[in-house]
């Protein structure tokens, strides 16, 4: 039975996002993002949100965790994108270090937004995915999963200019990085 039929399996996913999103409220997150800027809308955003032809799946998650695949553009982007659609023009705005130009040379390779996804493994087990984007939507191949109770600093951190990339010696791998060991939901 698909989870969201599933009155206890979603009971469980509801109590995990919300146990998450106490989390990250707790760290005083909303005092830095306006609420729009949070997309909670399964039926939009979720992992049953795109229909495929009969029998195929939606190729962004994989048992509900999100793959984050390297230089895609995932439907919750595409989504978001669209409800936000001056996102990415904003970003000529922002007060860019020079440095940054100089680290990565590749305009294509340099992070212009982050998108959080709580997604399965994040309502579960406290793990939340971190997703660099460049200016084309695309997804950037370094990913960050960090635990629940650090997720609001890596926020803080991309806030206060630094790149999720800069957790790495090559931001050119394509791997998912556990920041640290674990339970997820550790405080």
């Amino acid at each position: 039975m698909d989870q969201k039929n599933d009155p206890s399996s979603q009971s469980v996913a509801n109590a995990g996002y919300n146990r998450l999103r106490s989390i990250v409220d707790d760290n005083d997150i909303n005092a830095c993002l306006d609420e729009d800027s949070f997309f909670e809308n399964e039926d939009e955003f979720g992992h049953g949100s795109i229909t495929i032809s009969e029998g195929d799946t939606n190729p962004d998650f994989i048992d509900g965790v999100a793959c984050g695949t390297p230089w895609s553009v995932p439907s919750y982007m595409i989504t978001a994108l669209m409800r936000k659609p001056d996102t990415l023009d904003g970003l000529s705005k922002r007060d860019w270090p020079e440095e940054l130009y100089k680290r990565i040379p590749e305009p294509d390779m340099l992070q212009c937004i982050m998108v959080v996804v709580a997604d399965r493994k994040a309502c579960e087990e406290g793990w939340v995915l971190f997703l660099a984007v460049n200016q084309k939507g695309e997804i950037l191949p370094f990913r960050i999963r960090e635990s629940a109770d650090y997720a609001a600093q890596l926020i803080f951190n991309f806030m206060d200019g630094q790149c999720l990339d800069e957790n790495t010696r090559d931001p050119k791998e394509d791997i998912e990085y556990y920041m640290r060991g674990g339970d997820g939901w550790a405080c």
